[in-house]
């Protein structure tokens, strides 16, 4: 008896040592199970993604495989420091946390996916146990375990099966612990339930209403993260024209510090020899006090946007980097064209192809079935439920029990004013869906309006404020030659050469301006396409299916769009 005993207790350590064991192997299939949701995940966005709305991009995590790397500034700009568009783009889409954050969250509407997905899958369970007691005169071992899953159904209602068995074994003593009379042996026990909805919540719209929400969502996300890539890029490219225009504009300042220092030489000389009274190069000498100063408050102001850019983008603020100012040159050497398409071409366009024009519209949708769904559970409700279970039993002998049936079950809903609430406030909400459709709309078509108009203002005032610039240099030339053949008082070489500073402002103003309300209207009108790098070009077909096309023609490639 004594040897048994031991025999039994080693069983049922051996038992509890594998449920251990297998606890501890699932915690060790950590990866495979990243790995898994991870596959399940990029393929519903991919199949969701429709490049309409934009050029397929990188939208996996960091910690996965095949992700983007965290990019290192350093390694990417080129020896003679100066951060390219490309290479300001490749840096944003990489590090900028506003980016990822938008990858996070794409990412996580895939997870609510997967979720609802497993609502209508097989949901397999295991439950064993190993049971050892002891009294004074008694001693048992028993174990067993239960197998089986759930599942809701596509058509409604769901279905669950089970099979439990167990083991009881008497190791010392004679019957029950606690009667006096339960025998050794095996039992088991087989059970399945299914049901079936007839009224309220029968059929595959109101069934699958969870999972097809998180299917609209994750529809309704890609087209946002898309939107969000054309909102990001203007954003980068705004910043990095601001940048280029500030530094324009410490150069202006500077060049003006030297022209007041020359101009200052050349008074001084002239008053030696009389031509030109003391009290006019004091004049001088205060004006170029005052240019100095403009060279520092200019120069301060570009290195502080440009720290702010390179945060943005997620470039260390203490690494030392210029910004291509030939970006700048080729834009004011540009080619305005003619507008040569209406503003009802360009709204239409705008309708066509913005992912939140779309988001809205099938809101709408959306919101239409919800309704329905909702009207749905207010309904009674009459479900079939059908049972059966099969028991053996065994106390020396064997027997088995099978009970099964069908049972209609009946809800007549007398009391359904949590579901009529929520019918109720889902008609509301349709109604919501349907004027933020049309508010959506005329939002567009306002950003397109007012971005059309910024587009023509800057246009015109592009060549404007370059014609401006091109006379005030020649005047200030001519002025200066004047003052050298005293033709000309050292008030008229001071009022031409602050002219001549303003327009140079003014039209390095300009020439940015123009650069980003092209953006805008491309972004607006949804014709931008963003590229896997984070580069942008102007989607041909879908302009000239709609007639809106390219606004200007540069000689640098990446400010062409292409």
């Amino acid at each position: 008896m004594i040897q048994r005993d031991r025999y039994f207790r080693t069983i049922a350590i051996g038992l509890f040592g594998s449920m251990i064991l297998a606890l501890t192997s699932c915690q060790n299939n950590l990866e495979q199970h990243k790995a898994e949701i991870d596959q399940f995940a990029y393929s519903a966005i991919e199949k969701k993604w429709d490049e309409k709305f934009g050029i397929k991009a990188n939208y996996k995590q960091r910690d996965s495989e095949g992700a983007e790397p965290t990019v290192i500034p350093e390694q990417v700009i080129g020896s003679d420091g100066i951060l390219t568009i490309p290479e300001a783009m490749i840096i944003a889409t990489a590090n900028s946390p506003i980016y990822q954050l938008e990858k996070d969250n794409l990412f996580a509407v895939a997870l609510d996916l997967r979720l609802a997905k497993h609502l209508y899958e097989p949901n397999p369970f295991g439950l064993p146990s190993v049971t050892y007691t002891e009294t004074e005169d008694n001693s048992s071992l028993s174990s067993g375990g239960t197998l089986g899953f759930n599942q809701l159904l596509a058509s409604g209602g769901y279905i669950s099966a089970s099979i439990s068995e167990s083991w009881v074994e008497m190791l010392s003593g004679g019957g029950d612990l606690a009667t006096g009379n339960i025998p050794s042996g095996i039992s088991r026990l087989f059970s399945a339930t299914v049901s079936l909805p007839l009224l309220r919540g029968a059929g595959r719209e109101v069934a699958l209403e969870q999972l097809t929400v998180a299917e609209d969502n994750l529809l309704n996300q890609v087209r946002f993260f898309n939107r969000f890539r054309q909102d990001f890029v203007v954003q980068v490219l705004t910043q990095y024209y601001s940048v280029l225009e500030l530094h324009e504009n410490m150069l202006i300042a500077e060049e003006n510090l030297n022209r007041m220092d020359r101009i200052y030489a050349r008074a001084k000389d002239l008053a030696e020899v009389g031509r030109v009274a003391i009290h006019e190069v004091e004049e001088i000498e205060q004006e170029q006090i005052l240019a100095r100063d403009a060279w520092i408050l200019a120069k301060s102001d570009y290195e502080q946007l440009l720290d702010e850019f390179k945060l943005f983008i997620g470039f260390p603020p203490q690494v030392e980097c210029k910004l291509d100012r030939n970006e700048f040159l080729a834009f004011a050497k540009m080619v305005p064209v003619p507008l040569d398409f209406t503003e009802e071409q360009a709204i239409d366009t705008a309708m066509s192809l913005r992912p939140d024009v779309a988001n809205a519209f099938d809101a709408v949708i959306q919101s239409e079935r919800r309704a329905r769904v909702a009207g749905d559970l207010t309904r009674a409700e009459l479900n079939l439920v059908g049972t059966v279970n099969q028991q053996r039993n065994t106390d020396n002998t064997y027997t088995s029990v099978y009970t099964g049936g069908i049972t209609p079950t009946l809800d007549i809903g007398l009391d359904r004013t949590i579901e009529k609430t929520e019918y109720r406030r889902a008609l509301m909400m349709l109604e919501q869906a349907k004027w933020m459709l049309d508010e959506r709309r005329n939002t567009v078509s306002q950003e397109v309006r007012a971005a059309l108009r910024k587009l023509q203002e800057a246009h015109d005032r592009y060549a404007l404020q370059t014609q401006a610039r091109d006379k005030a240099d020649k005047r200030l030339e001519n002025t200066l030659t004047l003052l050298q053949y005293a033709r000309a008082n050292t008030r008229d070489v001071l009022r031409a050469q602050k002219d001549a500073y303003d327009a140079r402002n003014e039209a390095a103003d300009a020439v940015t301006d123009y650069a980003i309300a092209q953006l805008e209207f491309y972004s607006d009108t949804g014709i931008m396409q963003i590229q896997p790098d984070g580069m942008w070009r102007v989607d041909e077909a879908a302009g000239k299916e709609s007639g809106v096309s390219a606004v200007s023609q540069t000689p640098r490639q990446s400010l062409a769009g292409s």
